[in-house]
């Protein structure tokens, strides 16, 4: 049934690209420099070709020695990399200015989105249709898709980290459990760099490490043998850190050529920081500026079926509850925890590939009960899918702010119908 992956693949990368184009028709200039978080991850790429100097970037903090300090990280750039020297091939081709944000760089990067996207889709229905089936796999990709804010980061706010970094635990999720079932000197040096690289792109999902580490793990014992594939695989564990350390240069270099300092807490110079003694835990889940519950309803069924699942010991569940956990108390910690400018609470989003396992089982229950059951499940996730269109349309900043209440949301909602 690998035409199924293949072919939803495909079907997503067009839809997202086709409407990401529909949602910037009029700004193409500006889409790619809307003074948001998007913009720190980009514009290493216009630095490259002059447009701006590396010690004077322009969405950045700036330091006491004069110098811009770009608060994010570079691993989102190094990805949209290519797509971005397609950008310059066509403004080349149609005279376009050569800035780095022009309209042909604006449409090369939206295809790099969506094609970064259908490829994540893909990793993640082959990782899940070996244990879950054909049909159960692409409803469960599709639903992530369609019916979670992943869409509105892929399609409308398209330079921002989370489709990415969604592609990248797709392929960790992948990497994992094709290496559970046969372990090989390819898959141990991919996982290694994709795990160097999923930190690099945002250091909040560092934990994700465990799921490598732990998944289906029973005992210690096991997961001390998951450590002794670096010393089987000796020449890709070499290769694999020598790999990590190349992307993780230019960081270190910009780091070094800002801050005098190799390796920098960039938040911490805008004294951004985590509280970790006094979490917002309901208000990530629940409140009406964000939260997770209300936007993304899906995940509700889904933690149900994974603590669940966890407590039933069903393999590999306690590790993924055991990273959501840990996500989850990391942004509850954050001091700005509602993630303001957001839709949804997209501080979870690339965790969707990990939390597709319990969803695939949840669609899998159902549609092991045949047409029946089938039918209103279609319905239900047909519902949401068509709610979270229309609130990305509409989308508005203040959805984020103290004055937002959960009786204006539910209004919203019900102006939908």
């Amino acid at each position: 049934a690998g035409w199924l992956g293949g072919l939803l693949s495909l079907v997503i990368t067009i839809l997202c690209f086709q409407m990401a184009l529909s949602y910037h028709a009029q700004e193409m200039y500006t889409a790619l420099k809307p003074t948001i978080d998007s913009w720190g991850y980009y514009q290493y790429l216009p630095a490259c070709i002059g447009t701006h100097r590396f010690t004077e970037l322009p969405w950045a903090h700036w330091l006491e020695n004069g110098n811009h300090l770009d608060l994010f990280t570079i691993g989102v750039a190094l990805l949209q990399a290519p797509f971005f020297l397609l950008g310059c091939a066509l403004a080349w081709i149609t005279g376009a200015p050569m800035d780095g944000y022009s309209e042909p760089f604006a449409i090369a990067i939206m295809l790099g989105t969506a094609v970064y996207l259908g490829i994540g889709c893909n990793l993640l229905y082959h990782a899940l249709r070996r244990s879950f089936g054909a049909w159960p796999a692409a409803i469960s990709v599709a639903a992530i898709v369609f019916c979670t804010n992943l869409w509105f980061y892929s399609a409308h706010d398209f330079g921002m980290s989370h489709a990415y970094s969604f592609f990248l635990c797709a392929m960790l999720v992948y990497l994992t459990l094709r290496m559970r079932q046969e372990p090989t000197a390819a898959r141990l040096f991919g996982l290694l760099l994709v795990s160097a690289w999923i930190v690099l792109v945002r250091q909040p999902n560092g934990m994700v490490v465990l799921f490598p580490l732990c998944y289906g793990a029973r005992s210690f014992a096991q997961v001390r043998a998951r450590f002794r594939w670096l010393l089987h695989f000796r020449k890709a564990t070499l290769l694999g850190v020598a790999a990590a350390f190349a992307i993780w240069l230019p960081q270190l270099l910009y780091w070094h050529l800002v801050t005098g300092e190799w390796v920098t807490y960039t938040y911490g110079h805008k004294d951004e920081h985590f509280d970790w003694a006094h979490p917002q835990f309901a208000g990530v889940l629940f409140s009406p500026r964000n939260g997770w519950f209300l936007y993304t309803p899906l995940m509700l069924p889904v933690m149900y079926a994974l603590l669940w699942m966890a407590w039933r010991k069903i393999d590999g569940a306690r590790t993924v509850l055991l990273i959501w956990a840990l996500v989850w108390w990391c942004y509850a910690s954050w001091w700005c925890w509602f993630l303001g400018g957001a839709f949804g609470y997209r501080g979870f989003i690339e965790h969707y590939a990990f939390l597709s396992i319990p969803l695939a089982w949840c669609v899998q229950s159902v549609w092991s009960r045949g047409w029946p059951a089938r039918i209103p499940l279609l319905a239900l996730l047909c519902l949401l899918g068509f709610v979270n269109f229309q609130l990305t349309g509409i989308f508005e900043w203040k959805w984020s702010s103290d004055h937002w209440t959960a009786n204006e949301l539910w209004n919203l909602v019900g102006s939908l119908f």
